[in-house]
């Protein structure tokens, strides 16, 4: 008769991948502060950069009218 592994132990897996190898042979700590890490910024094309700038401005602009707006409703109140 086979006792299971303890509770403590995570059960063994076949890893598919490169990957998953050099993960599974990790210990907790360190998979832990390797899933914490924070991946370099991308660099972005210049139609990117046009895309973002236009979606601020946008965000701006609407901000800019939903803040009209409410204030010509409290005036109209009155």
């Amino acid at each position: 008769m086979m006792n299971p592994p303890p509770e403590s132990e995570p059960a063994k897996v076949q890893p598919s991948t490169e990957q998953e190898l050099a993960l599974a042979l990790l210990e907790r700590e360190q998979l832990t502060g390797m899933r914490h890490a924070v991946p370099p910024r991308r660099k972005l094309s210049r139609g990117e950069k046009l895309l973002f700038w236009a979606l601020r401005v946008y965000v701006l602009f609407m901000l800019a009218v939903v803040a009209y707006q409410i204030i010509i409703g409290l005036r109209l109140e009155h």
